[in-house]
């Protein structure tokens, strides 16, 4: 099955061979099928001895179980997306994430306790990771599965929708829903060089105020708090006020000197 960088699973190993010979086996357990590489990442070695009796394991059936979910892993796959709270993210070029290189000064997105957050995730050639909290498969591509069999091929459909992950490469709509952190969630490339040239980002779980909104895109992060689009405004007023400054200054030397040639009366300036 498909496995990521940074992804995680777990291992259930049945030695089934009759313990009749002396061997030493070496057999992989994980292998690395990003980009078509399927490099072996694991291994389990195995040693067998000799023995008068054959110790032929048995065959049992395992038992079936579902875990009991925390609060936080409900299933999001029906719930009403909070207001405000769907957003876009795309790793894309190798050193941004939606454009952006990182910046500790800038927030990518903001939610809140208890909000339903959804993503459109946008990362065919990088594994997305998410700290804190993990994310559930809503929507795949095509298929029912990512379709980008360039580099985030997943032929046995190893991620499934209704899947709760932290680390998943291709395209998805995703959900999750904080509940008990206020704090910074961090999401970058799981490809430790992509994240080092700047393909990283913050989001921020803040406290719900009742009233309480989300926001996407880049948010300026100041000690005045002072969104982007109030700053943007502040400057181009600034650039329009020094421009007619500038023009003023221009207009009344021109007429100083025009005044000087003569070509102008001599009017008192200071008269009404």
């Amino acid at each position: 099955a498909g496995f990521f960088p940074g992804g995680g699973a777990d291992l259930l190993v049945r030695c089934d061979r009759d313990n009749t010979t002396t061997t030493d086996s070496k057999f992989p357990l994980l292998v690395d099928s990003y980009n078509g590489r399927n490099t072996p990442l694991v291994y389990m070695e195995m040693t067998t001895t000799s023995s008068d009796e054959t110790n032929t394991p048995q065959d049992v059936a395992l038992e079936s179980w579902r875990p009991d979910f925390p609060d936080y892993l409900q299933d999001l796959q029906s719930a009403s997306v909070s207001e405000g709270c769907s957003c876009t993210t795309s790793l894309g070029d190798k050193q941004s994430v939606n454009g952006r290189k990182f910046d500790p000064n800038f927030v990518l997105h903001t939610s809140y306790l208890g909000a339903v957050v959804e993503r459109t995730v946008k990362a065919e050639r990088h594994p997305y990771h998410q700290h804190v909290y993990p994310f559930q498969l809503v929507q795949l591509n095509t298929d029912g599965r990512r379709d980008n069999t360039d580099s985030a091929d997943d032929p046995e459909g190893y991620m499934q929708v209704g899947d709760w992950q932290d680390t998943f490469a291709g395209n998805a709509l995703i959900r999750y829903q904080p509940q008990t952190f206020e704090t910074k969630v961090m999401l970058h490339c799981h490809i430790l060089k992509h994240e080092d040239l700047g393909m990283m980002a913050i989001e921020q779980v803040v406290k719900n105020d009742n009233d309480r909104l989300c926001t996407c895109g880049s948010v300026i992060r100041s000690n005045s708090d002072w969104p982007a689009w109030v700053i943007a405004v502040t400057v181009v007023l600034g650039a329009l006020a020094l421009f007619g400054s500038i023009s003023f200054i221009v207009v009344k030397q021109r007429r100083r000197q025009r005044k000087e040639e003569g070509e102008l009366p001599d009017v008192d300036e200071t008269s009404p």
